[in-house]
């Protein structure tokens, strides 16, 4: 076989092979960011599926378009190998020299670029609190902090890729250096993981351990701890047994109580019902039955949005979001996919080997979180203007809506989105007395719902205690 290859005759099948693995790691490459282009980040969604909750989630709803397709690859240009190569060379050295930049929506630019890559492989980096004077690198695979780091890894019980994803991260966390893992439900030294650690056969241990894993019977943190070769690490229980015990006697006296609980709460909700039918106006009922239809996921965020703008103005992610989501519905995204093919291959075309590799080292940075949608497409753009390449408004627009969602910040469009309900609420009750009192009743039987199904989330939960009070 070796000397098939290097024979004079058939040094063509290897040219041949070599550039069509050089065209398909630029494609793969240069095209991400039009398949990542969604606000949702696909983890969230996998589990929302593997819930078995298929309510559409929008900005929006967009995945991008898709670039698995054969015929985008066979389509795409072979580049020259020579060229390639010095691309790709000249990619890799301005990605090592690149710094992050300072966004503030990016949490991660605080981190070394090496770890939010490691680490973004298998989850989400949601918050980051560093104390102004510590130094953080990693240095040939070791983590190195001139202050103690604790790493909160937040879990979802019961959803198998999720426990998977858990025990790979947790993996490439211990190759980090890190020596103690402290694990929720258990109390002490895992004496159980110490032992079963040091079993002779681990082909068999971890084959077992990875059909109890799939069953539920383990988690990602054990199956970590048995997989992990080093024995300096521990894993340690960092509940209090009785107190965690008393939680779970809690919790399972709830469960007895539940039939009781959820009769109570049916009938108490029919009187709601009966008081707002007898108290609304027919502008109070209409906003209360599209809130109930958002809340039950009849109705997208978007249509509940929409709702909200023609009655009250909106704030600034609120607005980015409705605009981004407007514009979301006049796109074609297979179109789009099919023109961002012809995109990428009039571009390949016209661009010299120089060029080529800023634009391969655009994606790569890019896809490391270096820089952003809006950075990205903004390049793209520019150098179509000035190759001639011809972008079609469906190509246009979507280019502006990936833009748009890059401006967008979850946690505070939420915050928006609340804060916008009782402005409206608020301006539509007017001061109709009986119909302010009716509403916190509502608010409140819903908070109630909530507990019971333990849904609270922590603003939930901080509301709960204050109406509590009253």
């Amino acid at each position: 076989m070796i000397h098939f290859w290097l024979g004079k005759r058939n040094r063509s099948w290897l040219q041949l092979t070599a550039t069509t693995v050089a065209a398909s790691f630029l494609f793969t490459t240069v095209s991400a960011p039009f398949a990542q282009a969604s606000f949702w980040d696909e983890r969230r969604k996998s589990v929302e599926d593997l819930k078995n909750q298929n309510n559409p989630v929008q900005i929006a709803s967009a995945l991008g378009a898709s670039v698995n397709s054969p015929s985008l690859l066979e389509s795409f240009p072979t580049p020259n190998l020579q060229n390639f190569n010095s691309s790709l060379e000249n990619a890799l050295k301005r990605i090592q020299t690149t710094s992050i930049p300072s966004h503030p929506k990016k949490v991660s630019s605080q981190l070394p670029m090496a770890l939010v890559s490691k680490l973004g492989a298998y989850g989400e980096i949601e918050q980051v609190f560093i104390a102004p004077s510590t130094s953080l690198t990693l240095t040939s695979g070791k983590l190195e902090s001139s202050h103690p780091i604790i790493l909160q890894i937040q879990d979802a019980h019961d959803i198998y890729s999720v426990q998977k994803n858990i025990a790979y991260l947790l993996k490439d966390i211990l190759e980090m250096g890190v020596s103690v893992v402290g694990v929720e439900g258990s109390e002490g030294v895992m004496e159980g993981i110490r032992k079963w650690r040091q079993y002779p056969d681990r082909e068999s241990l971890m084959g077992v351990a990875g059909y109890l894993l799939k069953e539920g019977l383990l988690t990602g943190v054990e199956i970590a701890g048995l997989g992990t070769e080093n024995n300096g690490v521990e894993f340690y229980g960092v509940e209090e047994g009785s107190k965690y015990l008393e939680q779970v006697h809690s919790f399972k006296d709830t469960l007895n109580a539940s039939q009781e609980v959820e009769k109570w709460y049916t009938e108490s909700g029919k009187r709601v019902s009966s008081l707002k039918e007898k108290n609304y106006t027919p502008e109070m009922k209409e906003l209360d039955y599209k809130k109930e239809e958002y809340e039950k996921g009849k109705l997208n965020l978007g249509e509940w949005v929409t709702t909200l703008s023609l009655k009250s103005s909106l704030s600034t992610h609120l607005s980015k979001y409705l605009k981004a989501y407007q514009l979301e519905k006049t796109i074609d995204f297979k179109k789009v996919e099919q023109e961002q093919k012809s995109v990428l291959k009039n571009l390949s075309e016209k661009i010299n080997h120089k060029e080529m590799g800023e634009l391969l080292s655009e994606s790569l940075l890019y896809r490391l979180g270096k820089i952003s949608y809006g950075e990205f497409y903004g390049r793209l753009k520019e150098r179509c203007g000035k190759s001639r390449v011809f972008i079609s408004p469906q190509m246009a627009n979507y280019m502006e809506y990936v833009t748009r969602v890059d401006g967008i910040h979850r946690e505070q469009l939420f915050k928006e989105l609340k804060t916008a309900e009782e402005k409206v609420w608020d301006k539509t009750i007017g001061n109709d007395i009986k119909a302010k009192d009716l509403y916190q009743i509502d608010k409140d039987y819903k908070l109630i719902g909530k507990a019971i199904d333990f849904k609270l989330n922590v603003e939930d939960w901080q509301e709960y205690i204050y109406r509590k009070k009253e």
